[in-house]
């Protein structure tokens, strides 16, 4: 459609309707009415989500400013948060609870005046949907990356099935190679899915099969029945496990792509018009619930894989230290060995021997901020020298603090040189 033509539609339908929602009665009962259709239609799944993004795009229809910033809060706030499946079902829904809204409440000639105005609007929703955008590239999540997130994973899976109640509810997900795999699974003859799936996924991308073709295509595939047209060398793996028929749901969340949810039935079925709904809703919160626990995972990983390389930087600077003053090297050894063995002998945990260990390594980092004058003195040391020295123990306790050490260590290191009695 070429610009003008959304223009013309932006002008017949949006000034109208930022007109109607000024009135705030108007707009508290259409939001009231249309959670109560979305209830009556799709019962209490993720109700609240939806509404919350309808308030936004009402929002954007009061402020009125443009066409380009309509597009701006349909992209932000609806596609990269929702599968474009369930918007659409969405907006045809709200479509209706205006068109039953306004008749019920208005006047024949009012009617007349605003319904023209709810499929302008409609329409040109639909087409800033599908205009052609140039898309982001998705971070592909591979199954060796889902290894820590199997327990997530399987909760929403049994969720899921309940509500559903299947022959077996599964998650697949491309590894590295390009071979898909059940990560995780709940049901009947899901051991069994699993197993023979994985010497067939050889074939994934070459053909039509619907596993990868709805991993690729990121587009809900229905299989009502067992056709060996389209499930090709896979018909084996439906025949032994009873699979007659099946929905598989691409699990895409904003800029990450994590793989396909696959829900099968021992019966051919015509699935109600709500089951898309409803199933996408699920793969669509599977699909948060995924990345939240990956970037945990990341997280703690990155956070594990700091702390060894601020270690790792912490040994460097002690061994330079130790290959100037050779005392001190051997010093801190001793006093290591001495620190571990009497906490042993004091019964002190496992967590606390590891704290005196790396104190007892690091203690006399500090040094590395005495001259060498002072520090490699071959004779006694001055007065002032002394008071110089004795610095030591704090300048140790700023490096290891910027180094994200352990409190129980940094203490050793700030304290290791002050008397027991205070």
């Amino acid at each position: 459609m070429k610009i003008m033509e959304k223009e013309i539609l932006y002008q017949l339908a949006v000034p109208f309707f930022s007109e109607l929602l000024k009135d705030e009665n108007f707009e508290k009962q259409l939001l009231l009415r249309f959670e109560q259709k979305l209830k009556a239609t799709f019962g209490e799944f993720f109700f609240e989500e939806t509404l919350k993004k309808l308030v936004i795009f009402l929002k954007g229809i009061k402020e009125q400013n443009n066409l380009k910033a309509l597009q701006e809060i349909i992209s932000i706030h609806i596609q990269r948060n929702a599968n474009i499946f369930i918007f659409l079902n969405e907006l045809d829904l709200f479509s209706e609870t205006i068109i039953e809204f306004v008749f019920s409440n208005y006047s024949r000639e009012k009617v007349n005046k605003i319904l023209p105005a709810v499929f302008y609007l409609k329409r040109l929703i639909e087409e800033l949907i599908y205009e052609p955008v140039e898309k982001e590239p998705k971070e592909i999540i591979n199954a060796e990356l889902l290894t820590n997130s199997r327990e997530v994973i399987e909760e929403s899976l049994k969720e899921i099935y309940r509500w559903l109640e299947p022959l077996f509810v599964a998650l697949v997900v491309p590894n590295t190679l390009g071979v898909f795999k059940v990560i995780a699974g709940v049901g009947e003859k899901i051991e069994e899915f699993a197993r023979l799936s994985l010497p067939k996924t050889s074939y994934s991308f070459a053909g039509r099969l619907p596993i990868p073709t709805c991993y690729r295509e990121e587009k809900i595939r229905i299989l009502p029945f067992k056709d060996p047209g389209i499930l090709g060398p896979f018909v084996e793996i439906w025949n032994k496990c009873g699979i007659e028929s099946a929905v598989l749901y691409p699990v895409i969340f904003t800029s990450y792509k994590i793989g396909v949810l696959v829900v099968t039935f021992p019966t051919s079925l015509k699935f109600p018009e709500d089951f898309y709904y409803r199933a996408a809703k699920f793969a669509e919160n599977l699909a948060k619930k995924i990345i939240a626990a990956y970037k945990k995972n990341q997280e703690t990983e990155f956070y594990c894989l700091l702390k060894s390389a601020q270690e790792k930087s912490l040994k460097v600077v002690v061994s330079l230290l130790e290959k100037k003053d050779h005392y001190t090297a051997f010093h801190s050894q001793l006093v290591t060995r001495y620190a571990v063995y009497l906490g042993e002998k004091l019964g002190v945990d496992k967590e606390g021997i590891e704290y005196l260990r790396t104190g007892g390594i690091f203690h006399d980092v500090g040094k590395v901020g005495i001259r060498d004058m002072i520090l490699l003195k071959p004779g006694s040391l001055t007065g002032e020298e002394w008071l110089v020295m004795r610095l030591h123990p704090e300048y140790g306790y700023q490096v290891v603090k910027e180094m994200d050490v352990a409190m129980e260590v940094r203490e050793i290191v700030r304290y290791h040189h002050e008397r027991y009695d205070g």
